[in-house]
């Protein structure tokens, strides 16, 4: 049992491919591959007992005096990680997992760290075809957080008018209005510090390997251990 849980941990540490990992291991693929499905079932389930979503408490007992100055309400940095894949042969799989931003079939994960840098969420896999604003929504991120709370993103999370009822604050980079030449000075000054603190928690949020664990046929997961999550009606 030691050795497969390490095939996995090793898998999902360094990013290697499977047939990488059944050579190591001197394991038919066959035999890998079901073993994986099994353990990164099993510790999904565990390890979201074991580390639950941090309190608010905690994330202001280790947030960094840089976040205490200007944004002291942060509670979570969010932003959609895409991993490319398989064109699935299904018309509707195909659609669901297609992303205009990316202009190929992916998967898109919502992921959030504290400010930090401990990586608290990380959201089902939705076809690339879903918008920031909707993974953000349908997540069930926003059901951990309390009213006060301020999350920080990107522009294209632009969910201000969805939060609000909820008392929950977002913080997102000022917009150049279309009829301005140029940005007034607060909210250039406010885009500077919203983009050094931002990209500071990118390099936690981008950590991951390459992708190559979730590069495989869309067809093969539907039929596995991952579902297809699709807000849309096709």
């Amino acid at each position: 049992i030691g050795d497969q849980l390490f095939s996995v941990l090793i898998r999902l540490r360094r990013g290697l491919d499977a047939l990488d990992v059944c050579v190591r291991f001197k394991i038919s693929e066959a035999t890998y591959s079901r073993l994986f499905t099994t353990w990164v079932t099993f510790l999904s389930r565990e390890l979201r007992v074991l580390f639950p979503f941090p309190t608010r408490e905690q994330v202001l007992q280790w947030m960094p005096s840089s976040f205490k100055r200007h944004f002291p309400n942060t509670r979570i940095i969010v932003d959609c990680y895409e991993v490319e894949c398989q064109r699935p042969s299904g018309l509707m799989n195909s659609s669901i997992t297609y992303s205009q931003y990316k202009s190929r079939n992916t998967w898109k994960i919502l992921i959030g760290c504290t400010p930090s840098g401990l990586i608290s969420f990380v959201s089902e896999a939705w076809g690339g075809r879903v918008s920031d604003q909707e993974i953000t929504v349908k997540s069930g991120l926003l059901d951990l957080l309390e009213p006060g709370d301020m999350i920080m993103a990107d522009k294209g999370f632009d969910i201000q008018e969805l939060v609000a009822k909820r008392g929950i604050l977002v913080n997102i980079p000022p917009r150049l209005e279309s009829k301005k030449k140029q940005m007034p000075a607060l909210d250039v000054e406010r885009t500077r510090r919203v983009a050094e603190l931002h990209i500071q928690d990118k390099t936690y949020l981008g950590a991951s390997p390459d992708g190559r664990v979730l590069c495989t046929s869309v067809d093969t997961l539907c039929n596995g251990c991952l579902e297809i999550k699709c807000p849309y009606s096709i």
